[in-house]
């Protein structure tokens, strides 16, 4: 992780905006206080630059006043986490004194987690009949993709970050666990090495847990 300094989060405008689930939230901190923050139930596609638009006018800002710009990075919604990167990246560009950061999810939540917990599982979505995994027992920290159907033989006390509606019935009746934008901040704010800050030209990609597999289209041409 390149460094820019001490407190680079704490001096000056930090925006953390969320768009890994269905609710996105996003918050303004000044000179490592927290000023203002939003929330919305839906995709980022379609609210996250009117949560922007709102959070800044609501701290009489505007993007040029922002040091620096953080984002979820996942595990979560590929399309919106992706939308933030872009977003964010390009703001970043237009403000040569900016720089971007992100946080891993699971990560941040065993974190947070860990102040009153011992051990715990932390679970969500990932793609059809498969779970996100981030198991915290004896001090050590396993973090993977499991099949769903895997889930009620975990002996751990399992949390659940419900990020999209899912029928996967192996999801059901687990503790809902969700930290907000503004309880990431919080967090982060006091624990900076928990923020990855980016290259200036670097454009991070949403992070997932599941091998990916690229296959050939090999398809017959139509006649």
């Amino acid at each position: 992780m390149e460094k820019f300094g001490e407190k680079f989060l704490s001096n000056g405008n930090a925006l953390f905006i969320d768009t890994a689930s269905d609710n996105i939230s996003a918050c303004l901190a000044r000179n490592g206080k927290i000023i203002c923050s939003m929330s919305k139930q839906g995709g980022a596609l379609e609210n996250m630059f009117g949560i922007l638009n709102e959070i800044f006018a609501a701290a009489s800002l505007n993007a040029r006043d922002v040091s620096a710009f953080g984002f979820c990075r996942g595990v979560g919604s590929i399309l919106g986490i992706r939308t933030a990167s872009a977003a964010l990246s390009t703001f970043r560009a237009a403000n040569k004194n900016s720089l971007c950061f992100a946080w891993d999810l699971l990560k941040t939540y065993a974190q947070i987690l860990k102040a009153s917990r011992s051990e715990f599982a932390i679970l969500c979505p990932s793609r059809k009949n498969f779970a996100n995994l981030l198991a915290f027992e004896n001090g050590k920290t396993i973090e993977k993709e499991i099949a769903s159907s895997e889930i009620q033989g975990i002996k751990l006390p399992k949390y659940f970050v419900e990020q999209r509606k899912s029928a996967d019935k192996n999801f059901e009746n687990l503790e809902r666990v969700f930290f907000n934008a503004t309880e990431i901040a919080e967090f982060l704010l006091k624990n900076e090495d928990f923020a990855y800050v980016c290259e200036p030209s670097e454009i991070l990609d949403a992070a997932v847990l599941a091998k990916r597999e690229y296959v050939k289209w090999n398809s017959p041409a139509h006649s």
